[in-house]
């Protein structure tokens, strides 16, 4: 949500020079992606996520997918597994959530706070909850959907206990410890509990936004990089 693929592109590390990677722009979540908001409760998402497949000729390939982009990946691979070959699933929107109170609690106040009065300080205190470092280039993209880009505010919904069971392909969850909107332990519970072959790691100390450090993106790297070499030995 309210991300560009170039972002994402660069918290990558190590990853990015090992695969060949395509990151296509969410649609209604980018100002460069499609202005439309599909239905979430069929397969429009995963279609959408075949049709760029399909007109980029491939035939098959390993998905990641980071909050939002995590529901269109589980979606993908649960309707779709003949053209999924690893699903990697990292802080994923549509497994468990988090206390809708507790989350309109810590963001609404701020969020009409920074509304009426955009400052630095303002902007920090609207991301504190969800950004586990201050990144000024993630906040100020954050501060430019927030005034500028018409933004699809949905929140995807939970996957059926079925869909996730049907979950067969090699899967890899990486949830956060103190995500306010999906968290992680209930994350990990429920698919460990639905997809018991699934790889989980539970980040320690980490938001819904995860560390936006070099330390962190070359973990990250070599660890997407573990899970999807593994289609080539």
């Amino acid at each position: 949500m309210r991300t560009g693929a170039p972002f994402l592109l660069g918290e990558l590390g190590s990853l990015m020079n090992e695969f060949r990677i395509y990151a296509p722009e969410l649609p209604g979540q980018s100002v460069r992606g499609i202005d439309v908001k599909l239905p979430l409760s069929d397969s429009s998402y995963a279609d959408w996520m075949i049709d760029v497949m399909d007109s980029l000729v491939i035939m098959r390939a390993g998905l990641f997918g980071v909050s939002w982009g995590a529901f269109i990946a589980r979606l993908t691979a649960s309707l779709h597994p003949e053209r999924v070959s690893r699903i990697g699933l990292m802080v994923p929107a549509g497994i468990a959530n988090g206390s809708h109170l507790s989350g309109l609690a810590k963001m609404a106040f701020p969020l009409v706070r920074y509304k009426l009065r955009p400052t630095e300080l303002n902007l920090k205190l609207l991301l504190s909850p969800i950004f586990t470092t201050w990144d000024a280039d993630w906040a100020e993209c954050f501060a430019c959907s927030l005034n500028d880009w018409k933004m699809d505010t949905r929140i995807p919904p939970l996957a059926r206990d079925e869909e996730l069971e049907s979950l067969q392909i090699p899967t890899l969850v990486l949830a956060a410890d103190e995500d306010i909107s999906f968290p992680g332990e209930a994350v990990i519970a429920r698919i460990k509990r639905l997809v018991p072959s699934a790889e989980t790691e539970l980040l320690r100390g980490c938001k819904h936004c995860p560390p936006t450090t070099d330390q962190f993106r070359e973990w990250l790297g070599e660890r997407l990089s573990r899970f999807y070499r593994a289609d080539s030995v």
